[in-house]
């Protein structure tokens, strides 16, 4: 009986271990990466002064990956685990899909050339046409 009841409080304390290092790892990752988020802004600034339209397509290509995470998120099997992560309305990701409605941005397949892995190119391909899916899988669940 006793080995039981050691058992059973060390299943309660690995989980609650669990619980609380994934909330922490998911707000030092956060943390650590926003000098990565900083850059990206400062490189986005200098690229507005120096040529608007890149920084445009920078932009739609942006939020065709974001949307394209969302359409993962939506199919992963463990939002379970982090329940605050669940918007309480779906209202920003529809404005998302509005502005990618009515400004619509065919993204075109990278080309490479013959010098290039095969394997490599036909990963990319691959990844492409999933991104590809899934934008179209969260424009169209919240249209």
């Amino acid at each position: 009986m006793r080995n039981v009841v050691v058992l059973l409080c060390a299943l309660v304390i690995a989980a609650i271990s669990f619980y609380a290092g994934s909330r922490i790892g998911q707000r030092q990752y956060t943390l650590a990466d926003s000098q990565y988020s900083a850059s990206l802004a400062a490189v986005n600034l200098k690229l507005l002064d120096a040529d608007p339209e890149t920084l445009r397509k920078v932009f739609q290509v942006q939020l065709s990956t974001a949307l394209a995470n969302h359409g993962r998120y939506l199919k992963s099997s463990w939002k379970w685990l982090w329940p605050d992560f669940i918007a309480q309305d779906d209202h920003a990701i529809r404005g998302a899909v509005k502005y990618r409605l009515e400004h619509p941005y065919a993204e075109i397949e990278p080309a490479f050339n013959e010098k290039v892995d095969p394997e490599f190119r036909n990963q990319v391909s691959a990844d492409f046409a999933e991104n590809q899916r899934y934008v179209e899988a969260v424009v169209n669940a919240y249209r």
